[in-house]
């Protein structure tokens, strides 16, 4: 079964992709068909689609049939806190990311780094 990236209908139906919330480095889309309830899921820039077919209990690769893994990435933050005094603290956010392990390369599990700032230190100004 070969199932293209740019798939836009099940069953003659129209599909709506939405983003899933949380996604940092892999923004990942998701829909599901109105008729057949299958849903679908692939990454912003990823190659494949992932398929699960109602009453299934996995995702498969649409271009292979393979099952689909995960990993979890890791991003580091770095914080000034408290107050925006300039103490860093060093924590992490993590999201998980889904892959086909024969069409598609294993994410790193190390993601990009997250700086937050202290908007309290910033100068607004009109002009």
């Amino acid at each position: 079964m070969k199932i293209s990236i740019d798939l836009n209908e099940c069953c003659e139906k129209a599909l709506e992709w939405k983003y899933l919330r949380g996604k940092i480095d892999h923004q990942q889309q998701h829909s599901i068909c109105p008729t057949c309830e299958t849903s679908y899921s692939r990454r912003e820039k990823g190659k494949v689609i992932y398929v699960k077919h109602k009453g299934g209990d996995k995702y498969i690769c649409g271009n292979c049939d393979s099952d689909i893994l995960a990993i979890f990435v890791h991003h580091p933050i770095n914080t000034h806190l408290p107050q925006c005094g300039g103490e860093r603290y060093r924590e992490k956010d993590t999201e998980r990311v889904s892959y086909c392990p024969t069409c598609e390369e294993k994410p790193n599990s190390r993601g990009s780094k997250i700086e937050e700032i202290c908007l309290n230190n910033l100068q607004f100004n009109p002009n």
